[in-house]
C-alpha cells in the first residue's frame, strides 16, 4: 500500500475554517484537482457519501462513491466505493493548530493510501 503524507501550515486560516472548506463536499469540483463532478447523495451529522468524478475528459473519466467520516474540527477522512479505478483509496485530512494559542496558524496533514491501482493497463488503453 502507498502511503503519502503531506503537511501544509496556513497563516490566515483557523483550523476550523479549513475543516469547513475541506467538508464541504459538494464544493470538490471547485478545489480538488481532477474532480469533475461531486454531488452529495446522503448527509448525516458525522457523514457525507457522495458520487465524485474524477478524470481528463474525454480520455479519462471515473466514476466513485465516496464516503466521508467527518469530525469537526479535527479530521475529514474519505474513502472510494465502488471505483473501477482504484482497489483501494482512503484520503485523511487532519486539521490542528500549528502554533499553540494561536488559532490562526492551522496545520494540515493530508494523508492518502492508495493500493492496487487496477485497470491500469486498460486505463492507457483508452488513451
Amino acid at each position: 500500500m502507498l502511503n503519502n503524507q503531506l503537511i501544509y501550515h496556513f497563516n490566515r486560516y483557523s483550523q476550523e475554517q479549513l475543516f469547513d472548506i475541506v467538508s464541504n463536499v459538494d464544493e470538490y469540483n471547485k478545489f480538488l484537482p481532477a474532480c469533475n463532478k461531486s454531488q452529495v447523495i446522503e448527509r448525516r451529522d458525522n457523514f457525507v457519501k457522495a458520487t465524485l468524478e474524477i478524470g481528463f475528459p474525454p480520455l479519462i473519466v471515473e466514476s466513485y462513491i465516496s464516503h466521508v467520516t467527518l469530525d469537526k474540527p479535527h479530521l475529514v477522512r474519505a474513502q472510494c466505493f465502488e471505483g473501477k479505478l482504484f482497489e483501494h483509496l482512503e484520503t485523511e485530512w487532519k486539521f490542528s493548530e500549528a502554533i499553540k494559542d494561536n488559532p490562526k496558524v492551522s496545520r494540515l496533514m493530508l494523508i492518502l493510501f492508495i493500493a492496487n491501482i487496477v485497470h491500469l493497463i486498460d486505463l492507457y488503453t483508452r488513451l
